[in-house]
Order: structure tokens, then sequence, then C-alpha cells
């Protein structure tokens, strides 16, 4: 392997070692790309029978794919990796972090349950704010923009629909014993001091959701949770996260200009977008008018060598963007088999192109991607922005990746990935 991945900091913080268990990959990846900002070594796992997967001092971010499967399904995908992680042949992990979708996609109720059961811990702390990009917990349910967010475009997501932005209700579902707590240090300790439950009790345990609309709402809630780490679980999105693993001293969160990771690194990048959300669609429209070269896959269709065609656009462009048709009549299936596409013409450029850079916007499209170029994990470096992390993937030809959510980042974060991975002047 030829990654020029930095070596683990010398001068990482003390504090408590936590795996990270997400239900896609830009989910871990946001987990890890915050880990190397702190100074502490991480990577983004993809295949925990991968045995050097979660071997040396790396913390592990692991993704279990689950966001769009049935739900028992998810839940078991949690459960078995929760055992192993937490094995007692592996040095034992103080925390546990369980992510979640900021907008309530996805099954997190049921993996919650299914972590909690695994690892023996009958509390979760659940916050799902991310103030950074709007989304923030008030009376227990969900807002991104102000707007609750089975309301926006979560309530059009085309696999499965978020119907309802309470976070109480569905973990109530799930048979936890659910309260909801204000982000206040009193409120905190009562809830965290609430006395064990009676004999005979059969719930899987107790979910504390806490609200939060600020960045001190989540501060508060990482204080208070600091003493009970072996005791809970916690689940929450980027937010949380970054609040509970905090820089060092001497270190500062603030986003860092990427370099180029990867040993004789092409210079040009390719943009892969499969998320349909207008904040991803925006960013692409002010990607278009910098001058990048924008097509989607029903723009190659007919050709006899559509990956040929972008690579060749690349010998003439610093960077090139394709993209899944931003509206789909015929549902699921079509954005999968789209995305499939998408995929293969990504990695046939990738192949073709050694150390390519690639920006990768929808969890969804950053696995496929990740699994059609045999990449078994992603070893982070940093992040170019709030949960918008930079990596190398693994492998015999390494590339450096930028992975974003897709409601994630301002409507120049395009711009700036690829300027970062082509060493261009944002």
């Amino acid at each position: 392997m030829t990654s020029t991945t930095p070596a683990p900091s010398t001068s990482a913080p003390p504090g408590p070692r936590f795996v990270v268990l997400a239900d896609d990959l830009t989910s871990a990846a946001e987990a890890a790309g915050h880990l190397a900002d702190t100074g502490r070594a991480a990577s983004v796992v993809l295949d925990l029978d991968d045995p050097s997967a979660t071997d040396g001092d790396s913390w592990p971010c692991v993704d279990l794919d689950s966001r769009h499967l049935p739900r028992d399904e998810a839940a078991l995908r949690h459960r078995r990796a929760t055992t192993r992680l937490l094995a007692p042949a592996r040095r034992h992990p103080l925390g546990v972090y369980k992510t979640m979708d900021s907008s309530l996609r996805g099954n997190w109720p049921a993996e919650l349950v299914a972590v909690m059961r695994a690892s023996g811990r009958a509390v979760a702390v659940v916050a799902p704010a991310c103030p950074a990009y709007g989304r923030h917990t008030v009376g227990g349910h969900q807002y991104a923009g102000g707007v609750p967010v089975h309301r926006g475009p979560a309530g059009r997501d085309p696999v499965r629909p978020v119907t309802d932005s309470s976070v109480l209700a569905p973990l109530s579902q799930e048979g936890l014993r659910v309260t909801a707590v204000a982000p206040t240090p009193d409120a905190l300790a009562a809830a965290l001091a609430s006395p064990a439950p009676p004999a005979g009790d059969t719930t899987p345990g107790r979910a504390l959701v806490v609200d939060a609309a600020t960045g001190e709402d989540l501060d508060r809630i990482a204080a208070a949770v600091a003493g009970h780490l072996g005791e809970v679980v916690l689940c929450g999105s980027p937010g949380l996260w970054e609040a509970v693993a905090p820089p060092g001293p001497g270190r500062s969160p603030a986003p860092i200009p990427a370099p180029a990771p990867v040993a004789g690194s092409a210079g040009r990048a390719l943009v892969l977008i499969g998320s349909r959300h207008p904040t991803t669609r925006e960013q692409l429209d002010r990607l278009g008018k910098d001058g990048v070269p924008v097509l989607a896959t029903t723009d190659l269709a007919g050709r006899p060598d559509p990956a040929g065609h972008l690579t060749r656009l690349l010998d003439t462009h610093s960077a090139v963007a394709l993209t899944t048709p931003e509206a789909l009549a015929d549902g699921p299936e079509a954005a999968a088999r789209h995305l499939r596409e998408l995929a293969s013409l990504g990695a046939g450029c990738a192949r073709a192109l050694p150390g390519l850079g690639l920006v990768l916007s929808g969890g969804d499209t950053a696995r496929e991607v990740c699994e059609v170029l045999g990449a078994p994990a992603l070893h982070a470096v940093g992040t170019l922005a709030p949960g918008i992390p930079l990596g190398v993937l693994s492998g015999a030809r390494p590339h450096p990746v930028i992975s974003k959510a897709g409601g994630f980042g301002d409507p120049e974060t395009l711009i700036a990935a690829v300027a970062a991975l082509t060493r261009r002047t944002a």
C-alpha cells in the first residue's frame, strides 16, 4: 500500500476509548474524520470479517450498511458487531457510540436496543441534534432548518421516508422506557441517577432523549455522561460525537486543508453524487457554474465506453461530476439501479487513473463505490468541515476520498472538496 496517511499522533489526547457503530458509511466516516482531527488514529471498517479490521490502535468506526435493511436484519448486524467488538479477548473500550441519522432515517431504534442488549448496558442517552447543520431536538421532536424532519427531504426519501419527527415514539415502540430530558446539568444528573428497574422488569432498558439546540447543549450532555461511559450507550449524530470526543490540549477542531494523502496523486477529482437531497443538488449546481462538467448517468446511456468517456474528460479537466438522475418516476428499484451504474462508472475511472481523488455524496453512494473497488477499510485523515471527512481508501491502489451526507455542507462544499483534492485554491 502506498498511502501516506499520517502516523498516529504521539500526543493524542488521553481519555476513554470508544467503538463506533454506524448504519452507513458517511456516518462512520464522519466519526473517524473527527477522531483524526483530535489526534486519535481511526479507521472506517467496512468488513468485520477482515482479520485486521479492528487490530492495532485505531479506533474502529464500523459501517454496518444497515440503513435500508429490514428492521430485524439491521438489529442482528448490530448485535453481532457489538458482541465481537466487546469480546473479552479484545481490549475493552469504555465507550460505545451508536450513530443515528440527524433526520431520523433508518432502523436506529431497533439497532440501539440490539447494541444495549449485546453490551449489557441498560441506559441509552439519545441526542440526535447537529446544530452546525440546523438539526435541533425540541420537546423530543427533531427539526431540520426549523421544519419537522418528516415534512422535509427525509419525508420524501425514495427508499424509506420518515413519517414522524418524534424521537420518543419509535424508542417506546421498541419497548424502552423513554424519558425526555432538558439539556441542563441538574436534569441530566437526575435522569442518569434514576434507580434501577424493579425485579422482574422485562423491558430492554431506559432511553434518555435529550433536547439540544446549540453546541453548548451538547457540551453539557457530554459533561454529564463523562462519568458513566462504561454504563451507557450513547446514540447521536456528529454533533454529540464531537462533544464527547473533543480535541486534546493545544489542538483545534477547526477544519483543516486536505493534503494530497496518496503518493503519486493524479491531482484530479471525480465527484460521484447519488444523493438527491436539495442541499447536495444546490452544491452540484454551484460546482457546474464553477466550470466543472456535470453529467448524469443517463447522459452516458448508449455510449460504447462510458467510463472511458469520463476518463478522457479528466484528461482536459481537473474535475468531473457524475450524478444519478435528480428525479425518478419508477421508485426504489430504479434508484438502486442508477446507483450501481454510478459506482461502476466511478470505479472504472479510478482503476484507469491511479490516485484519482473521489468526492462521494450519500452513504449508499460511498458504500457502493468502496464495494466495487474492493476496499476493506478507509483510513481517516481529518475533516474538510464539520461532518465532512477526508480519508484514504485502503487496498492495492488507494485513493483519497472526501465523503458527505446528502444534507450536509454549505453551497460551496463540493467546490471546496474538489479544490482540496486537486490542490486548487477554493
